[in-house]
């Protein structure tokens, strides 16, 4: 089992005629897949001057190793578009920038450093309202198009009241001024595991024309349980101010919290929030609890493997966790494991789209999906008076065939043919 489950995750990572899997490209082009998308955009929303529009930052990067480099005087030079396309509700555009980025590196070995990205800067004002921001990269060399596509929802900000933007992750404290240019904030607000603190700004804007003796109060949540609270007394100065606060992460032990930011102060209070994810160091970022990834390693895993990361408590089972899949690491010493990255993205597709009475991973198209990856097609029969609704993958390279059956009218299809194809060893 070990063996076909190892092999089949070198399948095609496309689908053909399966709802969800495959986006259809419009005006502004084909959209990435999700997290496994290399080109980031990091949205900051912070009050303007004044309350009919917010000033609005982005923040793009891509890793130096998704550019293409090429030998040019001495240098290795990569070239590359960026365009920011901002859609109202009535899907118009609203605000367009277009422009070039390079980047060069004296040694080639600099151009695929892991973890090395290059980044780039814009800042738009906007007035109050619902949008789709869409960005595009585009590699002039080899013409490789990325796209991110996100919603933005500007409040309308009063004048004659305080003010405060949305917090923002940087990855330090700053001295002296801050500039939001070279800022570099953190992305999609991910806080790594093994740090014991991360670093929270805000924009303030206040309205009199006196300084206010106010204070910030800081929460972390996560569902309805407060991990961790913080308070600090600031004197807030007429017009716009940014503070900055270090707070711990001891506490953060699980994946998923918000973080709140309250202002209280001159008789008033407002308060922003942000959603955080602890990224856990070697993990895929599709992995949101420990205990439910161990359990969907049944496909992959030997029995042996399983009880000893079942039986592990707390860190030790994260360690028996990253010892087994360490063992499957098809590119060991790398930053990520291909593998695991490509099983719980699978996972997490059966979840979303197989959900029975059941977690779609459990269910039998699930399982299909994990082992064997996305079929090449999907035949859909409907049920009839005298037959029940059924489902045949094809996966047309390997020759095999996957027939599902919904044996109750209820959209529970179970597998009527043998999980392992003829030839194939589990």
């Amino acid at each position: 089992m070990l063996l076909i489950a190892t092999l089949a995750l070198a399948a095609p990572d496309t689908v053909s005629g399966q709802p969800g899997t495959r986006r259809d490209p419009d005006r502004f082009g084909r959209e990435g897949r999700g997290s496994r998308n290399p080109f980031k955009v990091s949205i900051s929303q912070q009050p303007g001057l004044s309350g009919d529009s917010s000033l609005v930052h982005f923040y793009t990067g891509i890793p130096l190793s998704r550019l293409v480099f090429i030998r040019a005087g001495g240098v290795f030079q990569a070239t590359y578009e960026l365009s920011v396309f901002v859609l109202n509700e009535d899907e118009m555009v609203v605000a367009t920038r277009i422009w070039n980025e390079s980047v060069e590196m004296e040694h080639f070995a600099e151009t695929r450093a892991a973890g090395e990205r290059h980044t780039s800067y814009l800042a738009l004002q906007l007035p109050p309202g619902e949008y789709k921001v869409v960005a595009h990269l585009v590699d002039l060399d080899n013409r490789d198009r990325l796209t991110v596509r996100k919603d933005l929802q500007i409040e309308e900000l009063e004048n004659d009241k305080l003010a405060l933007g949305r917090p923002l992750l940087i990855p330090a404290l700053t001295v002296g001024e801050i500039d939001m240019a070279t800022l570099q904030p953190v992305s999609e607000g991910r806080i790594v595991n093994t740090s014991d603190t991360f670093f929270v700004l805000v924009t303030i804007r206040l309205a009199d024309s006196e300084p206010v003796e106010a204070v910030l109060k800081y929460s972390v949540s996560s569902g309805k349980d407060v991990v961790l609270e913080h308070e600090v007394p600031i004197a807030l100065e007429p017009g716009l101010s940014q503070h900055q606060q270090a707070l711990p992460s001891g506490a953060l032990t699980g994946r998923k919290y918000t973080l709140k930011v309250r202002l209280e102060g001159a008789g008033e209070s407002v308060t922003q929030s942000m959603p955080i994810l602890v990224e856990w160091l070697g993990f895929s970022g599709a992995i949101g609890d420990i205990d439910d990834a161990v359990d969907q390693t049944r496909y992959v895993a030997r029995g042996k493997h399983m009880k000893a990361m079942r039986i592990a408590k707390g860190e030790e089972k994260k360690k028996a966790f990253l010892a087994f899949w360490d063992s499957l690491d098809p590119t060991p010493g790398t930053e990520r494991n291909e593998l695991m990255d490509e099983y719980y993205s699978r996972v997490a597709y059966a979840n979303l789209h197989f959900e029975t009475y059941q977690p779609g991973w459990q269910s039998d198209r699930g399982m299909v999906y994990i082992i064997y990856g996305p079929p090449d097609d999907i035949q859909h029969n409907p049920g009839r008076s005298n037959r029940q609704p059924f489902q045949v993958w094809r996966y047309f390279n390997k020759q095999w065939q996957f027939v599902f059956v919904d044996v109750n009218m209820f959209g529970d299809y179970r597998l009527m043919s043998p999980l392992y194809p003829t030839g194939v060893s589990r």
